[in-house]
């Protein structure tokens, strides 16, 4: 059935609303500056009581307008090869959502999110070979909350926490067999407090104390065998009194350092 061209352009459901395209809303927002303009300069030839009435009507009819929200940009970025690299969306031209990272090869090598040009949220990095190395907690930019980290093989290679981007509390490692490494805790992103290493048989092989990040008091030294082979202290990170090396049979005996 033909149709013309009046029809065509009002062929809108009764009752339906209609959405005002960006374009439309742009010269709506232009009229009303030039309405409010122009009320301003009538003010001079009108009486006081109209005066009062046309500012506030124009005031509110400005109060009204909402800008317009700014939209994300796709942006893509692309190896000398071709390859895909990383892509994202660009917000005000910093990083926003979700931005997945990619090896020469294809492989995933992170997944970061961000908000406002910063990392935010969970963020996850891969191995080439596919295997994830570590989970992590950004806030704002800053490494906050537990993080954990992964050996290629996929065992655990270390877990803790982290204040404002510096290792807080108790953290653990790992040898690439699973057997823990060590134990340390952790004050302001320094060791404080008790060490303990293990060998990858699960052998303690050394043992002393940090301070603020220094090595204090009396430390042990011990064989893969886990035979005591070494002792002394540390004032302030620095080798102090008297060292001992001591023999199979147990003998000590005084050490130069």
């Amino acid at each position: 059935m033909a149709t013309d061209k009046n029809d065509k352009q009002n062929n809108t459901p009764h009752g339906a609303k209609l959405k005002a395209s960006p374009q439309h809303r742009q010269r709506s927002q232009s009229a009303a500056l030039v309405f409010f303009i122009h009320s301003l300069a009538g003010l001079t030839f009108l009486g006081f009581r109209r005066k009062a009435t046309l500012l506030l009507l124009s005031l509110s009819f400005l109060a009204g307008i909402q800008p317009l929200a700014a939209q994300p940009d796709p942006i893509s970025y692309h190896y000398e090869n071709g390859q895909l690299r990383t892509q994202g969306e660009l917000l005000d031209g910093k990083k926003t959502g979700l931005w997945p990272h990619w090896y020469p090869d294809g492989t995933l090598s992170a997944r970061e999110h961000f908000q406002q040009g910063q990392l935010h949220g969970i963020q996850y990095y891969y191995h080439p070979e596919g295997s994830l190395i570590a989970k992590e907690y950004w806030e704002h930019g800053l490494l906050q909350d537990s993080a954990t980290y992964y050996h290629p093989n996929g065992q655990i290679e270390k877990a803790g926490s982290y204040h404002n981007g510096l290792y807080t509390g108790d953290w653990t490692f790992y040898h690439p067999n699973g057997q823990l490494s060590r134990r340390q805790h952790y004050q302001d992103g320094l060791p404080h407090g008790p060490w303990h290493y293990y060998n990858e048989q699960g052998i303690l092989t050394q043992e002393g104390q940090y301070l603020q990040g220094l090595e204090q008091g009396l430390w042990k030294f011990y064989t893969e065998e886990g035979r005591l082979e070494y002792q002394g202290h540390y004032t302030n990170g620095q080798r102090s009194g008297t060292w001992y090396h001591i023999k199979p049979s147990g003998q000590r005996k005084k050490i130069k350092y």
